[in-house]
């Protein structure tokens, strides 16, 4: 797009995110009636009142990021927004990169949050994953599922997973994706990228069309409701292996959370098939550094064998699941988030309150469940 032929606000707005960008900013917010605001690292920062945007200001800036996401029609945007609640979609700036964007109504207007997606598709060098995700990502088989609470960088370390792949092996690959954040580019594999609400209508019916379009291994993004666990687990049951993006605090609740998707007269089912198939769990926290800004990673990765297995049909509670990540690290590459504290604290990373809440990750879960 070229910005000459944008109005004067549009220029602005993109400029001003291409200034907090190089500031390395993770997240971006603007809301109607005030400044923009930024996070650095564990820092949340303003660029001060003359920056403040006005109500009419705000739409303008909506419209344009709604028509650019290719959605919505242009002629169908005032009564779009009219009726608009939550909406999410990609931004490119062109030779910058890419943002997603989620656009929320609040007090009769709108508020919006950018996040930077880096140019380059990330690798498990760059984000400092271990090396058992090289192996869990090549075994070609079952469930993968990556969990963790918002702006954990899941949705990174899945890029990384993808790019390995593509940079490794010949696989026929789909990603079901809203929005679409990194963009693959084919190598030894096919990458087919489908985004709800612009390539397809929902992830129900991507998932439905995929059962014939001979691939290897299918991305969700999300996954929310019922119908889409069951339509996922009929996917795997024919072959085809599964990486999904789920949002939970640990392992344990990753599993549980995925099963209490279905009605609780089909979850003994579900338990089996997810026993059956389910190759590894990998759980992800971002935690602010000890110095710098960079956030660190801590992950708690589960993989599956018998133990699991009957963990899942008996609904064990998350000690039992954490038992056998640390009695199996050495052996399978496990961890929990408790021995990830360790090695994390040994070289001074994070800070020890930040430890200790990593540390005592099973206790506080242990209530809760």
């Amino acid at each position: 797009m070229n910005d000459h032929n944008l109005s004067p606000l549009i220029g602005k707005f993109r400029q001003t995110l291409l200034k907090i960008k190089d500031a390395q900013a993770t997240d971006i917010h603007l809301c109607a009636g005030s400044p923009w605001y930024f996070r650095v690292g564990n820092n949340f920062m303003s660029l001060g009142a003359e920056s403040k945007i006005t109500v009419p200001e705000m739409e303008e800036i909506i419209k344009h990021l709604i028509v650019n996401s290719h959605k919505i029609e242009k002629h169908k945007i005032d009564n779009f927004i009219d009726f608009l609640t939550d909406f999410d979609c990609s931004y490119s700036l062109e030779g910058v990169g890419r943002f997603r964007v989620n656009i929320t109504s609040q007090r009769g207007t709108f508020a919006l949050v950018l996040r930077p997606i880096p140019m380059e598709n990330p690798t498990f060098q760059s984000l400092k994953l271990p090396p058992v995700l090289e192996k869990i990502t090549l075994s070609g088989k079952g469930l993968i599922l990556v969990s963790g609470t918002g702006s954990s960088g899941k949705t990174s370390t899945i890029a990384a997973m993808i790019n390995f792949l593509n940079n490794q092996t010949g696989k026929k690959i789909l990603t079901i994706e809203n929005p679409i954040e990194y963009l693959h580019v084919n190598n030894k594999s096919i990458i087919i990228q489908r985004e709800v609400g612009t390539d397809v209508y929902d992830f129900k019916t991507a998932l439905n069309a995929s059962l014939h379009q001979n691939v290897d291994l299918i991305y969700i993004s999300e996954i929310h409701d019922a119908e889409v666990v069951k339509l996922m687990f009929n996917v795997l049951t024919n072959g085809i292996t599964v990486i999904a993006e789920l949002q939970a605090q640990n392992v344990h609740n990753t599993i549980q959370y995925l099963i209490s998707l279905v009605p609780e007269s089909e979850q003994e089912y579900a338990r089996i098939i997810l026993a059956d198939n389910l190759n590894a769990v990998i759980c992800q926290k971002l935690i602010p550094p000890a110095e710098g800004t960079q956030r660190v990673m801590a992950l708690e990765i589960l993989r599956n064998n018998q133990e699991v297995r009957d963990l899942i049909l008996n609904e064990k509670n998350y000690e039992h699941y954490k038992e056998i990540m640390d009695q199996n690290e050495q052996k399978y590459g496990m961890i929990s988030f408790s021995n990830t504290a360790e090695k994390l604290n040994k070289h001074n990373l994070i800070e020890s309150h930040w430890y200790e809440i990593l540390k005592g990750e099973n206790k506080n879960k242990e209530k809760q469940d």
